[in-house]
């Protein structure tokens, strides 16, 4: 009932409100012309003049009252809503805020891969990304080219589904057959390869643990999206981008309550479980002396541009550098010679006198980032 007053009040004031905006100019204007054309019909002297200017003023004065205070009861109307009807919405924005999450949406939006990309730019420092096939890095032109961009200067640590895995073969049978999941995977890593021959700073491991975030990470923020399992009829093809991806900020000074730290120590876990299972690429060892030399095959599938390339023995302090400005061809042998340490050193030459076939040997490429690894016996 007292709403119902309320309201029919609001609806008066709005109608009196109308009918002066709209009766004090044409009252102004009828005297005025009736001033010009007809004076003797209107015998005003200066003191009726002025009355009549302050009518029509206070007039305005009610006019702009009345449209206040209208404003000022939808003001208290809004507020009074949301005290009612909106505190669970206001709890949860504020709870959100305290765990650092400042925006969410659907991954499919191209709008957000756009979001994505811009962070990566700002980021300066390691970018960290987990997925299962990360197929955006090949199809998505923006977000790609972010990545690829970043490592120029920076480590991008890679988290990819093991193709070989149980859990991969689960999640292909539950994306088939829209979705071909396993060979999304190669071909990520396809890429990636190809990349680190074109010196890019990539590190990649395989991980076998069934699939729970996907992630992107920067210095500031982080987005997350949960992996699932099941999907609702009606969905085909690949399951992940439908739930929220939250964009959350990293708040170091609230430990507690700071998720950013909880999902970065997840990729941590993961990074060193999947340790010893890291994507290198293909050089094999053809022959070997250990007295005499190493001969190796490029076997990546590319020409390597290996100017700025080096490759280094566990336990041995002198380190071998690649012949400037050398092409080696895919399928191509390259032979490396020992010789002491006093002997004149040239670029085909490695200065020691023996290499034992047990010793880690390892290459990287002009940014300083491990390609590849292996022992002269494997």
């Amino acid at each position: 009932m007292k709403r119902k007053s309320r309201q029919i009040l609001r609806t008066l004031l709005q109608v009196l409100e109308k009918i002066v905006k709209l009766l004090l100019p044409i009252t102004a204007i009828l005297v005025l012309v009736i001033r010009v054309a007809q004076p003797s019909l209107l015998n005003l002297n200066m003191e009726r003049m002025l009355d009549l200017i302050l009518l029509i003023v206070a007039g305005l004065a009610i006019s702009e009252a009345l449209s206040r205070y209208l404003t000022l009861e939808e003001i208290k109307q809004k507020l009074n809503a949301f005290h009612n009807y909106d505190i669970p919405n206001a709890k949860l924005i504020e709870m959100a805020h305290r765990h650092g999450i400042v925006a969410l949406s659907p991954r499919f939006h191209k709008e957000w891969l756009d979001t994505i990309a811009t962070e990566i730019h700002h980021c300066k420092t390691t970018l960290d990304i987990c997925g299962v096939a990360l197929p955006s890095l090949l199809s998505e032109e923006r977000l790609k080219d972010a990545v690829l961009s970043h490592a120029d200067k920076y480590d991008v640590r890679i988290l990819l589904l093991d193709p070989t895995c149980p859990e991969a073969d689960r999640r292909f049978n539950i994306e088939k057959p829209l979705r071909k999941t396993i060979s999304d995977i190669a071909d990520t890593i396809d890429l990636l390869k190809e990349q680190m021959t074109k010196n890019k700073r990539f590190q990649v491991h395989l991980y076998t643990l069934p699939p729970m975030l996907a992630l992107y990470i920067t210095e500031h923020h982080l987005f997350v999206e949960p992996y699932h399992f099941g999907k609702p009829a009606g969905i085909s093809g690949c399951i992940g981008g439908y739930v929220p991806l939250l964009k959350i900020k990293n708040n170091p000074e609230t430990v507690q309550t700071n998720s950013y730290a909880f999902f970065k120590e997840h990729f941590q876990y993961l990074w060193g479980e999947s340790r010893v299972n890291s994507i290198r690429l293909d050089i094999k060892t053809m022959s070997f002396d250990p007295l005499s030399h190493i001969t190796m095959r490029n076997s990546t599938g590319y020409d390597i541009n290996v100017d700025g390339w080096t490759m280094s023995a566990q336990e041995v302090p002198t380190v071998y550098r690649f012949r400037s400005n050398y092409i080696w061809p895919d399928g191509q042998d390259l032979r490396i010679n020992f010789q002491t340490p006093s002997a004149q050193p040239n670029e085909e030459s490695w200065p020691l006198q023996m290499l034992r076939s047990t010793v880690l040997l390892t290459i990287k490429n002009a940014r300083d980032t491990t390609v590849t690894e292996w022992t002269p016996q494997s």
